[in-house]
């Protein structure tokens, strides 16, 4: 409360505060651009994520980057919470493991998914970094608006084909950038596709 709500970045971890106090805590700071509340704090990771991911909106209407841990039921932030954050720079849909660790994710929440394709109009970027990227994710990504809005697309240790990735190359309309799974074994033919 003393900083008189200048704060623009808050980042919490490893506390037992609870839900209501954190929300005191962000209605003070309206001008926060980024927030993330990390692991080990029960009382945000068990609350309402949908409650929870309002009441941060309305009193912090300029987030830009947002990071919710959650206990249960590990959903990517596009399946859980990011269609409440319309300012949003990047539409994520990598899941955190709290042990550091990490599976490939296959995200399958479209619903939510395609909710926060139409809420985040300022995302420009697209995380798919640790996913699985199906044909079929991809063509739903492609029918929402991030086709004209992803300038950057992030594919770090993702496990999508070439023609995947050559299909999101001719979709978004102004991407600038890819970041390339570590391990892509792609052809000539698939960079003379990508560059045409």
């Amino acid at each position: 409360v003393e900083n008189r709500g200048r704060l623009r970045e808050l980042i919490l971890g490893g506390s037992s505060i609870s839900a209501q106090t954190f929300l005191g805590i962000c209605r003070a700071c309206p001008l926060l651009k980024e927030l993330r509340a990390a692991w080990g704090l029960p009382n945000i990771a068990s609350a309402d994520v949908d409650d929870l991911a309002a009441e941060l909106s309305r009193s912090c209407p300029l987030l830009e980057s947002v990071s919710i841990q959650r206990d249960v039921l590990l959903l990517s932030p596009a399946e859980a919470y990011a269609m409440h954050f319309p300012n949003l720079k990047c539409l994520d849909l990598e899941v955190e493991d709290p042990d550091g660790g990490w599976e490939p994710y296959e995200p399958s929440r479209f619903d939510k998914i395609e909710a926060a394709a139409h809420q985040c109009v300022g995302a420009e970027q697209l995380g798919l970094s640790r996913c699985t990227v199906s044909a079929a994710l991809a063509e739903r990504l492609l029918r929402t608006p991030l086709r004209s809005r992803i300038k950057c697309l992030y594919l770090n240790d993702a496990i999508i084909s070439p023609q995947t990735i050559l299909r999101f190359a001719a979709g978004l309309e102004v991407l600038e950038t890819i970041v390339f799974p570590d391990e892509i074994s792609a052809s000539p033919e698939f960079f003379t596709s990508l560059a045409r």
